[in-house]
């Protein structure tokens, strides 16, 4: 089998005739569409099919399914919705025929095909489209169609899914009917090794990695270890992604930060301001980690053919959290402060900064859904925004929880100590359209269950180290 391209420029030209003159030469197309403003290019792959007679247009993808049938032989039709587990491909894509009967056409069509060491890329466009992209990308994206991958039956690796946000997503997973779901722990696999990964994947042999395990802290943790918080999360992601393409894994999907977004992005925060400067300095290091990942599995998806999602849940609460004072985020941190002066009957309690920083937050358990419903329907590593759309600044927060711990003393606030990002609201436009998913949980009510699950694990978490 030979692989050999060519560029051809269909400025005016039907796209799907020209992919229909090159299958009529006895060679599978493989088209993948550039688009340009002005410029249509088409990169077409041709992989020498001798011996696999030709066919003329038809419901299916020109050659495609006699060619893997002969060349793998356990493959079914591929038909429109069709997730093609047998033939080791993932084709979510509508295909049929033109109005004239001599073109292919698909809305944003893409088919992997994993054929021994080669994944091949197929993306067929209708002639509309193709000529007519200079429209906009919003409505491009927006009408992109996405079949479910069904978690039913599936092995799933949630790393993390011991912690804070894992249990809820481990759950969620095994609601969905998963056939397991493996959670690997540090003492067994540390994840910032690559023989550790390595192994994780031949014992586990998963359908699917949800990758949330993390080494991260509050602005005092981040200040106190910026370089083990980058080499820890950037290793973490560098191994299990290099070896998820290594052993073919389905699906890869990875959460990010909202401490990867500029220091001075504009709100709401959009993913498309991701690029437009550098992170707020104390969270770098672990924001660019985590940044770095999407960027790489960007670029396994376009040149092996992974499978992967990529979300940006903001600040998160909830039951499960680490309460403690030095490592925790803001919520936990401010509402174990207000029981412990509560109970001790301190007449103050003492806030970093001036208050005047904002901060969205999202409840744990509708983040899990959010990650849940991303593995489900998401395909390619487009960054997506996990939140609610609500801004509150520190200065509300802590009077907020002093009022619902029943704390009665004096906020003092140490403008000595850095505020950290200006501010964070981000747009969820995205994650309504793509993953028709929004947050449920109100914010005061959350922050009602939050405080009741640290009152009642109160003697766990402090003999815990924080957690319970």
């Amino acid at each position: 089998m030979r692989l050999s391209a060519k560029v051809v420029h269909l400025v005016g030209l039907d796209p799907g005739q020209k992919v229909l003159q090159v299958a009529s030469v006895g060679q599978v197309p493989i088209v993948e569409v550039q688009l340009l403003p002005f410029v249509v290019g088409v990169l077409v792959h041709m992989i020498d099919t001798t011996g696999v007679e030709a066919g003329g247009p038809s419901d299916q993808p020109v050659h495609l399914i006699p060619f893997v049938q002969k060349k793998l032989g356990k493959v079914r039709t591929i038909l429109s919705g069709d997730t093609c587990d047998e033939c080791n491909a993932v084709a979510h894509f509508w295909v049929f025929l033109g109005e004239q009967g001599g073109y292919l056409v698909s809305p944003i069509d893409q088919i992997w095909s994993r054929l021994g060491t080669e994944v091949l890329r197929i993306s067929l466009v209708s002639k509309d489209r193709f000529l007519g992209f200079r429209a906009n990308q919003a409505r491009w994206d927006a009408d992109t169609e996405t079949m479910p991958f069904d978690l039913k039956n599936k092995r799933v690796v949630v790393t993390g899914g011991a912690g804070f946000m894992g249990r809820f997503v481990c759950d969620k997973v095994a609601q969905r009917g998963a056939a397991e779901v493996i959670v690997p722990r540090r003492a067994e696999f540390d994840l910032t090794s690559e023989s550790a990964v390595e192994r994780l994947y031949a014992t586990a042999k998963p359908d699917v990695v949800v990758h949330l395990a993390a080494e991260v802290g509050g602005i005092g943790a981040n200040r106190d270890n910026p370089g083990r918080y980058f080499y820890a999360n950037m290793a973490m992601a560098l191994h299990l992604i290099e070896h998820a393409r290594r052993v073919g894994l389905p699906k890869f999907v990875q959460v990010g930060t909202i401490c990867a977004y500029p220091k001075h992005t504009p709100v709401p925060f959009k993913e498309s301001d991701l690029w437009d400067g550098y992170p707020e300095e104390t969270n770098a290091p672990y924001g660019v980690a985590k940044k770095a990942a999407m960027v790489m599995l960007d670029a396994y998806q376009r040149q092996y053919g992974l499978s992967g999602a990529y979300l940006l849940p903001v600040n998160l609460y909830g039951p499960w959290d680490n309460f403690d004072l030095h490592t925790s985020h803001v919520i936990p941190a401010l509402i174990r402060k207000c029981v412990e002066a509560r109970d001790s009957g301190q007449e103050h309690i003492e806030c970093w900064g001036t208050g005047s920083a904002s901060r969205e937050f999202l409840y744990v358990e509708d983040a899990a859904e959010g990650v849940v419903r991303a593995t489900e329907v998401l395909d390619e590593p487009d960054p997506v925004n996990l939140g609610t759309n609500m801004e509150i600044t520190i200065k509300d927060l802590v009077e907020l929880i002093v009022k619902l711990t029943g704390f009665r003393g004096e906020i003092r606030w140490d403008s000595t100590k850095p505020d950290g990002q200006p501010r964070r609201c981000l747009d969820v436009s995205r994650a309504a359209e793509r993953l028709d998913w929004k947050a449920h949980v109100g914010f005061e009510d959350g922050l009602k269950r939050t405080i009741a699950w640290y009152e009642e694990h109160r003697d766990a978490v402090v003999s815990g180290g924080g957690r319970a």
